[in-house]
């Protein structure tokens, strides 16, 4: 394994000294190096590759961006139509982590994703390599590729394995808030046990799971958006359209909200009255590494609100549940929840397959 400081220290010293995108659990501590550095994390991945861009243009050398293999979607129209050597040829290198290598263990989004990964980059002509664990050869690979972007502007793309770099200490971040997520998503299932709930991808899906079990809900009507990160809100408002009898109950993110904030704009227009959605702010890309998400305390309200979103106050405090009961009978559909930024531990993953949780699901629907 590799040192994450002594790589970017090679990066700078290539005149490779400016990183954007959005969090992997694979580039963990090469990111928390990232940000020391002149960094700025992004939205999604697409807002990442046009970022990158506009340095080009400022200052003629590549920026670093940086992803999971699964926000290479986000990615590809700004690769394709904007970046792509066949268009304005723009200089970057693309960092991206392989989840769902062939061969190893990883749910089923991943390993759809992680078998995708190489065929994607050969189709649409960018070149890539796999980043090497012995650090001479990594620099090696990455001094031939930035002689190539000089010779032809490009996007680079490397792909980096699991346990690549040496894992590093996390800082953790201050968060002074007393409010547990799991809690919450607990105590909103055990009084609202008739609802419909979906929730984001990442751990809020898994703690939802959790709360179920802990509960004894088994005929709980869930979706666990384990996949597609900032579309889950837009899932749940198809539900909450189309079930316009049954309520529909979002737990979303910060990040995830963030990545695809536009879907916002739906809720808004359509703004059905069964929908609730719960959005917890911990400031965090917690499921990945805990990385910063950009928003600030309550910025996610004022940012609904000015979509004109009807919301409840902010619940910043630890006795929480009579606000929490408060908005989930009330005409608000949307409450900003700032929590702790801490994962429960030895959360389970489900024993059921996407395929069973989701026939599961339209059954119980379909009976009703």
């Amino acid at each position: 394994m590799m040192n994450p400081k002594d790589f970017v220290q090679f990066l700078n010293l290539e005149s490779v000294n400016y990183f954007c995108g959005v969090p992997d659990s694979y580039l963990k501590s090469l990111i928390q190096e990232f940000e020391k550095k002149d960094h700025i994390p992004m939205p999604n991945e697409g807002s990442a590759i046009a970022h990158a861009t506009g340095y080009y243009l400022a200052h003629h050398k590549p920026a670093l961006v940086y992803m999971q293999n699964s926000g290479l979607g986000n990615a590809i129209n700004p690769l394709l139509s904007s970046a792509h050597e066949l268009v304005y040829g723009i200089g970057m290198l693309l960092f991206i982590g392989w989840r769902g290598e062939e061969g190893t263990h990883d749910e089923p989004q991943h390993l759809v994703q992680g078998e995708s990964l190489l065929p994607m980059l050969a189709s649409m002509k960018i070149k890539y390599q796999i980043l090497s664990s012995d650090f001479e050869k990594a620099k090696v690979q990455i001094k031939n590729a930035l002689e190539e972007i000089k010779i032809t502007p490009a996007p680079y793309a490397f792909v980096l394995k699991k346990d690549l770099f040496k894992s590093s200490k996390s800082i953790p971040k201050v968060n002074v808030s007393k409010i547990s997520r799991f809690e919450v998503i607990k105590t909103t299932i055990q009084k609202s046990p008739k609802a419909i709930y979906v929730a984001t991808t990442g751990h809020t899906a898994r703690e939802l799971y959790q709360a179920q079990l802990d509960l004894k809900l088994d005929e709980l009507k869930c979706f666990y958006h384990t996949g597609a990160m900032g579309h889950a809100s837009q899932l749940a408002l198809g539900l909450a359209l189309h079930r316009p009898k049954e309520k529909v109950i979002l737990f979303d993110g910060d990040g995830s909200m963030a990545m695809h904030l536009g879907n916002y704009l739906s809720i808004k227009q359509t703004h059905p009255a069964n929908f609730k959605i719960i959005c917890f702010n911990n400031d965090s890309h917690l499921s990945v590494g805990g990385q910063h998400t950009c928003w600030d305390d309550s910025s996610i309200t004022k940012t609904v609100n000015a979509m004109g979103i009807k919301s409840a106050p902010v619940l910043k405090q630890k006795v929480y549940q009579k606000k929490l009961l408060e908005f989930l009978n009330s005409e608000d559909l949307f409450i900003e929840v700032l929590c702790k930024n801490e994962i429960k531990n030895e959360l389970p993953r489900p024993k059921e397959t996407h395929l069973e949780l989701k026939q599961k699901l339209m059954d119980q629907l379909n009976a009703n």
